[in-house]
């Protein structure tokens, strides 16, 4: 029972620790997630500023392009891909915290089998030295019985030698009657 106390106490804070293993990983992926977003945030800006910029070269070109002779080629709108990438990252660390989510759910169901299993063979245990008890109880109620009243090695009391030995057998001052 000592040990059962033991190791479920020890299994509760190692339990614990896992759940706070999984809180803060999953409070590093959020603030991680977060900080991608604004950074895709920011760049999808930035794109549009320069692509606004890009626009009103273009428009500048084709104006230019108009002179007979002139011919430059327009300025092509650019892109960061910034979210692709944050998209593929999020997954990333989602399926991180899912297989450290179904670790620590696996390392409890675990150590709640070894406790179970602790169980079961105490209570093995526990059946086997009762009937070992019930059995020993039988034999020295059999050899009691056998020995002529479960004394054992204790002679039976015969009776009648108190009288020889004084004034044990009675009781000194009242050897007749006495009246109330």
């Amino acid at each position: 029972a000592i040990q059962i106390g033991t190791m479920t106490a020890v299994f509760a804070v190692q339990n614990w620790l896992d759940m706070m293993n999984l809180k803060f990983q999953t409070v590093g992926v959020s603030i991680a997630n977060a900080v991608g977003d604004m950074k895709v945030n920011v760049l999808t800006l930035i794109q549009g500023m320069v692509n606004g910029a890009i626009d009103l070269l273009n428009d500048f070109i084709s104006s230019v392009n108009k002179i007979p002779g002139v011919a430059i080629d327009l300025v092509d709108k650019v892109t960061f891909a910034a979210s692709a990438e944050n998209e593929a990252a999020k997954a990333a660390r989602a399926s991180e915290l899912k297989g450290l989510q179904a670790q620590v759910e696996a390392n409890k169901a675990s150590r709640e089998a070894q406790i179970s299993q602790m169980k079961a063979e105490a209570e093995a245990q526990k059946a086997e030295r009762l009937a070992g008890i019930a059995a020993a109880k039988e034999q020295a109620q059999a050899a009691g019985e056998e020995a002529g009243g479960g004394s054992g090695d204790i002679p039976a009391y015969q009776g009648g030698e108190l009288d020889k030995v004084g004034t044990v057998g009675k009781v000194k001052s009242i050897d007749g009657d006495v009246n109330l």
